[in-house]
């Protein structure tokens, strides 16, 4: 099940990892912000940090961090105003990316570049599995409300709903939501590839400096959650594959 905090968590280990790819004291535009816990972390080890996303965001009540509302479409600072664009599970959820890449080449000064973070193939697969063991779950969870309390035609009822409720969450659950933009959970297989980024990257005349795997594995849904640590996370990538991959690009 979703958790806010558990999220922040992935958030803080990635920061851990690719920090190191960010020069020190930059200026950095942060990306899609969400609740901001990477921008405040960033802006804590003294990076001059300013973070947008949309008006909309589904993080918008829950940011400890001042995010700047912007439409989508056109960065609202001027020309050369940062070091660094950065990035983490956002680019796929923008529609009009390649506009916004000319946004990111604006707002860069001349020797910029950029940091994204973007889920990988192994994040879409595990993640389809994912969404039928919290199915699963859910049906479960519903077995003892089918069990009758007594004998009566209120029970029938009630038991009637409950199936009723099964069959509704069946149908819910029956294909997976596509996580980004574009296609289906099928087609993300590839559209969250590194081969497809890397050649998205090279279309918008971009340079690929780094591409490099970040050694955490988790789904969608967060199936175990807190229960498995980090650390064991990172063993599990070694296995079952990263489920986010850094890209550093730079203008040609």
């Amino acid at each position: 099940m979703f958790s806010i905090e558990f999220l922040d968590q992935i958030r803080s280990y990635e920061l851990s990892f690719y920090k190191s790819f960010l020069s020190s004291g930059s200026k950095v535009l942060e990306i899609g912000g969400g609740t901001g816990i990477q921008a405040k972390q960033l802006s804590d080890l003294g990076f001059k940090v300013s973070s947008v996303d949309i008006a909309g965001s589904n993080y918008a009540d829950n940011r400890v961090f001042p995010i700047i509302d912007y439409d989508g479409k056109n960065l609202p600072f001027e020309a050369a105003s940062f070091n660094i664009i950065f990035s983490s599970n956002a680019l796929e959820h923008i529609k009009d990316i390649d506009n916004l890449h000319d946004e990111f080449r604006r707002v860069l000064i001349k020797n910029g570049y950029s940091v994204h973070i973007m889920p990988s193939s192994t994040w879409r697969l595990w993640t389809i599995i994912a969404h039928y063991i919290e199915l699963l779950q859910r049906i479960v969870s519903y077995m003892p409300k089918l069990l009758p309390l007594e004998i009566s035609i209120h029970e029938l009822i009630r038991i009637a709903y409950q199936v009723i409720e099964i069959l509704r969450t069946i149908k819910y659950y029956f294909i997976p939501p596509r996580h980004g933009e574009f296609g289906n959970c099928i087609t993300e297989l590839y559209t969250f590839s590194r081969s497809y980024w890397s050649k998205h990257f090279k279309n918008n005349n971009y340079v690929l400096v780094d591409v490099v795997p970040m050694r955490l594995f988790y789904t969608g849904h967060m199936i175990m959650g807190k229960m498995l640590s980090l650390k064991n996370r990172e063993k599990l990538s070694l296995i079952l594959g990263s489920s986010c991959i850094l890209y550093r690009v730079k203008n040609k």
